[in-house]
């Protein structure tokens, strides 16, 4: 089930980096006076790009709801910390530019350092409801 999980963290991911490209490609059109103005969320909410990026970012709170579901937090959250090896393909796609090797060399380090990272911590699941009793022991270690 742990694959299901996997799955799904980086889909919540994928869907985050494009909600995050989508939305700040359209905000970024506006003039500087409409910062945080109810106006420019009025407006945006008529923009067919901001309201995809609206469901992408939807999309990604379903995605790791499903992921939690299958999967313990330690192995899911750092997964959706992947949406930069997402955002940035898309972003560099929706401006028409090209990635270069250091752009690629960051993408592999970022994606090779998530994986280590997941590796040597060894996430297992935890007990969702530990008994009152075994709760008040660690509360009390903890404050001793």
């Amino acid at each position: 089930m742990i694959i299901i999980a996997v799955l799904a963290a980086l889909a919540a991911g994928a869907c985050f980096a494009v909600g995050g490209v989508l939305q700040q490609r359209e905000a970024s059109t506006r003039l500087a006076d409409e910062a945080l103005s109810l106006r420019l969320l009025a407006d945006l909410a008529h923009r067919p790009a901001s309201l995809a990026g609206i469901g992408a970012t939807a999309g990604s709170f379903l995605f790791k709801a499903v992921a939690l579901a299958f999967g313990p937090l330690t192995v899911v959250q750092p997964l959706i910390a992947s949406e930069l090896v997402f955002a940035i393909p898309v972003s560099v796609r929706r401006h028409g530019f090209q990635l270069h090797l250091g752009e690629w060399s960051g993408i592999v380090a970022v994606t090779v350092g998530l994986t280590v990272g997941i590796i040597a911590a060894a996430p297992q699941a935890g007990n969702p409801l530990p008994s009152l009793v075994r709760w008040g022991r660690r509360w009390v270690r903890s404050r001793c």
